[in-house]
């Protein structure tokens, strides 16, 4: 029997609930689902410890429809907030032997379809995988176990319920596919993508598709979520009114339109003006009607773009940091998945204001965002106590070292070293090693003018990586530009404040200024940020070059006028002012 075209699952009867400390009216809901013809079920033994499956088997003994249903049971290894009533056999399930994963498995499913009251599921699903679950054979092979004794006719997983999950599918069909019967993928009328991804292949391995809804977010933001998808949903059924259609039949009809999706499980909510019986009802009516609907796809679809819109789950190029139980950073295997499919990662899988992203970014290229996570370490320290300058010269040139060396200007035995490192631990090592040189041995570092920062991406960068690992580099060892003015800032943080585009009209002000020295010749700079990284709280460091020192003074006074360093600089210096001694660019890629 196959699935129909909606299906109820059971988190619905949960949703109702929420916030009021008791169970939700699972049972009653069932039984009005099936009054309003619908046949296809999804419950999981997340939903509330197992009182999901409960209520879904009392309504079933009660009315004596099992015969009549398509049945889907979720199952999952234990995860904060995953309320599996199975113990802790699965714990962190991916450290698992072998015989554990089966063990946990089996004692699950079977705990479903005892809680159920029913003899076989017409689908097994594990449900919100951790990235283990997407590649363990034994996880697999335990499922596949359970088709192969009768207590399931088709297994299947079921990423989610947040968005995402798109680049370990494909993985895993490619990996699992031949042996898998479906999957439930967030994939709607209202988020389309990345859902829609996947479908090609699993269409090509037979595997059909069960469309959900994205549950909301976790926490206080979650009625503001349902309040923004309640206001969509306003739009779909307005929309289905003028192409004379109700607006579950349209949500049922696109979801399902295409192959290899054959169900649509939304959330059914309750509104102003109708209860949630209610609201099951017209889904129901809805799931009977059959008139042809394409006419308001296109409309639909335009309503319901939400590509690059949403900060994805699972396995991500926006995510560096360590596996977590719903985002990990992409490895190899991944990469190569995503190869393989023929996707370009940062135009086909990427969200353009993901908050947990901190790559830097340039200038689109054909669309595609350049983003890159590589910068640039540079530190300026001040040594006074150097009796000889020149034998400091002598002793970086001896060494090899890649560096710059000033004459302090302000100083008679003092120098300005300048150091970088895409490491900032390998940065501080170099600056040991030229320590330790007989000209710097009693050498005093004036902790003051240390200046230490990194590159970043202004966002229009043509050439990102050039800009962020070897300009500077250039820049600061360019032969013709021996006078160097080095300086902290800090904004005043009323400035962070103010609306963005306000923000960019200051700072284009001030690149005015920098350009017309920039293009005459007269000077050129290094831009780097120290956020976090000052003694002092300062956010950025400037270097200014030129080959006339006068030209530096000039460049910094003409930036005084600017409305940024006007009415928003909280404090700018001490200056360093130095003239080249020695430079030496070293080896960058």
């Amino acid at each position: 029997m196959e699935p129909s075209r909606i299906a109820f699952g059971l988190w619905n009867s949960a949703s109702t609930a929420q916030g009021r400390g008791q169970p939700g009216p699972h049972e009653s809901l069932v039984r009005t689902a099936l009054e309003s013809g619908l046949r296809t079920f999804i419950t999981s033994d997340a939903i509330e410890g197992g009182a999901a499956d409960r209520g879904l088997g009392a309504a079933l003994a009660a009315t004596g429809l099992r015969g009549e249903c398509v049945l889907t049971g979720c199952i999952g290894a234990p995860s904060p907030g995953h309320g599996g009533d199975y113990g802790s056999a699965g714990g962190s399930a991916g450290s698992q032997s072998d015989e554990q994963i089966r063990k946990f498995v089996r004692e699950a499913a079977i705990g479903l379809l005892e809680r159920s009251q029913i003899g076989h599921l017409d689908l097994l699903l594990f449900e919100s995988p951790g990235r283990w679950a997407f590649r363990s054979a034994a996880l697999w092979a335990a499922m596949s176990e359970l088709k192969a004794e009768g207590l399931t006719r088709g297994i299947g997983i079921a990423p989610g319920p947040s968005n995402g999950y798109a680049l370990d599918l494909l993985h895993f069909l490619d990996r699992f596919g031949e042996g898998i019967d479906s999957a439930m993928i967030v994939y709607n009328p209202l988020e389309p993508w990345p859902g829609e991804l996947v479908l090609a292949s699993a269409k090509a391995r037979a595997v059909t598709l069960l469309g959900r809804e994205s549950a909301p977010p976790p926490g206080p933001s979650a009625p503001r979520a349902n309040e923004e998808r309640g206001a969509r949903m306003a739009r779909v059924f307005e929309l289905a009114g003028r192409h004379g259609l109700d607006g579950w039949q349209l949500l049922t009809a696109w979801t399902t339109s295409r192959e290899p999706v054959i169900s649509y499980a939304p959330r059914l909510l309750p509104s102003a003006s109708q209860s949630v019986e209610e609201v099951i009802r017209a889904a129901g009516c809805a799931h009977s009607q059959s008139a042809a609907v394409e006419s308001a796809f296109g409309e639909l679809r335009q309503l319901g773009e939400n590509k690059g819109r949403v900060a994805l789950k699972g396995g991500t190029q926006q995510f560096q940091g360590k596996p977590q139980a719903e985002q990990w950073p992409l490895d190899p295997e991944l990469v190569e998945t995503a190869a393989r499919h023929q996707l370009v990662l940062d135009r086909d899988y990427f969200c353009a204001n993901d908050p947990r992203d901190l790559r830097d970014f340039g200038m689109p290229i054909r669309g595609i965002p350049q983003a890159i996570d590589r910068r640039l370490y540079m530190q300026l320290q001040v040594v006074t106590n150097v009796a000889n300058r020149q034998q400091a010269v002598q002793d970086l040139q001896g060494a090899g070292t890649a560096a710059v060396l000033y004459a302090d200007l302000n100083d008679p035995r003092a120098v300005g070293l300048l150091l970088w490192d895409e490491d900032p631990l390998q940065l501080s090592a170099k600056a040991e090693a030229v320590h330790a040189l007989p000209a710097f041995a009693q050498g005093r570092i004036r902790p003051e003018f240390t200046m230490l920062a990194r590159t970043y991406g202004f966002g229009r960068e043509d050439d990102l990586i050039y800009w962020l690992t070897r300009r500077p580099i250039e820049a600061a060892t360019y032969p013709n530009r021996p006078w160097a003015v080095w300086y902290p800032l800090r904004r005043k943080p009323g400035f962070y404040r103010l609306p963005k585009d306000e923000q960019a009209e200051m700072l284009r002000e001030h690149g005015v200024i920098g350009h017309n020295f920039g293009s005459s010749g007269y000077a050129t700079d290094i831009r780097l940020e120290c956020f976090g990284m000052d003694p002092a709280d300062n956010e950025f460091v400037l270097g200014l070059l030129s080959e006339r020192l006068d030209w530096l003074s000039r460049l910094v006074k003409e930036m005084r006028a600017t409305r940024q360093t006007g009415e928003f600089m909280d404090h700018l210096g001490p200056f360093f002012v130095g003239h080249t001694l020695y430079q030496h660019s070293g080896a960058h890629a």
